[in-house]
């Protein structure tokens, strides 16, 4: 009979023995198991960190460089602005240094341009209001060929150009409306030079910077007033006509 209530105890003993064990084993599997959730839940609040770092910066440097870009195009505008300024500016004044230099022009002469061009020379005496201007077709001179030959004319004033190779002949006749001391010639060099010429009968005042080639020359006939302009096309700055070339063209200047 005892042994009976023995073993039922005995029995009861050894199960409750091992529930206590699993009981034990459970708690600590479960032990074990809370720091793995937890390495877990850092790792993921590490990389949720670092996501929002990187995005951070990633934004910061879109920001910078959109700055950059924006002080570059800034740069840019204002020095073409700068540019277009600079170059309004300069237009404007290159075009009142040239309104200030016409008006100090017409200030100077009295008008605009007070010449006109002519095909002839008796258009122009008509154009100066005097009574004749004749060249002769050929004076007689040793200048070459006289390739060009060109008139023009102001009130008082008839003149003619005689271009030749190397040099060319400004010839005027006009009445005392523009002679200063009998000189019509529109040319105040000052020479070195003055003398006179006898050119049959007709006394002819020379001025140049070799004795004996008149540079210009002035005479006067009948109350007209007449004047010859030599110069050099070859580089010959002192050229001028000497007695022998005066006297022909003197005599063919009517």
């Amino acid at each position: 009979m005892k042994k009976r209530v023995f073993l039922p105890m005995f029995l009861a003993v050894v199960m409750l023995t091992a529930m206590l064990a699993g009981c034990s084993s459970g708690s600590s599997a479960g032990q074990k198991e809370e720091p793995a959730a937890a390495v877990e839940e850092n790792a993921a609040e590490t990389e949720g960190t670092a996501m929002a770092a990187s995005a951070a910066e990633e934004e910061s440097a879109v920001a910078a460089a959109s700055a950059a870009e924006t002080e570059v195009a800034a740069t840019a505008a204002s020095a073409a602005e700068t540019e277009i300024a600079a170059t309004a500016a300069s237009a404007a004044e290159t075009e009142i240094a040239a309104t200030a230099a016409s008006a100090a022009a017409e200030e100077i002469t009295g008008l605009a341009n007070p010449w006109s061009d002519v095909e002839s020379a008796e258009e122009a005496a008509k154009g100066a209001g005097i009574d004749s201007f004749v060249i002769a077709e050929d004076p007689g001179i040793d200048l070459g060929e006289n390739f060009e030959r060109t008139y023009r004319c102001m009130d008082g004033i008839a003149e003619a150009r005689l271009e030749y190779p190397a040099s060319a002949l400004t010839v005027r006749k006009g009445n005392s409306t523009y002679a200063e001391e009998g000189d019509i010639s529109g040319d105040y060099t000052e020479y070195a030079n003055t003398w006179t010429e006898d050119v049959n009968g007709i006394e002819v005042t020379c001025f140049g910077n070799r004795e004996g080639d008149a540079s210009k020359s002035i005479w006067t006939v009948d109350d007209m007033y007449f004047s010859i302009v030599a110069e050099g096309l070859g580089g010959d700055e002192d050229f001028g006509l000497n007695a022998e070339r005066l006297a022909a063209m003197v005599s063919s200047i009517q």
